[in-house]
């Protein structure tokens, strides 16, 4: 299992398969769960401002509560409910 897919089902409780997105700044991931649901994986520049992180997450939010029929990504909470979370890098963070 990639560092990544580990560090998605610890958090979140979701097992499934990763692919690369491309991305400009940060790393992104198709996630394909064993359940046939997708998602994405966002991971965020090492020194990224959690702060920025903070704010992508409560607009996302904001826009769905807003309009829950737009098709906007939605934010999934962790299993201890935060919209975030940090995992130290790895040399292999790119190790699918």
């Amino acid at each position: 299992m990639s560092y990544w897919a580990e560090v998605l089902k610890a958090n979140w409780g979701i097992h499934g398969a990763l692919d690369a997105l491309p991305g400009e700044f940060d790393l992104n991931f198709l996630v394909t769960g064993e359940s046939g649901s997708s998602y994405v994986l966002k991971v965020m520049r090492e020194g990224c401002d959690p702060g920025l992180v903070a704010m992508q997450c409560q607009a996302l939010q904001h826009i769905a509560a807003q309009d829950p029929e737009l098709c906007v990504p939605r934010v999934v909470p962790s299993l201890n409910g935060s919209l975030s979370v940090s995992a130290a890098l790895r040399n292999q963070a790119l190790d699918l």
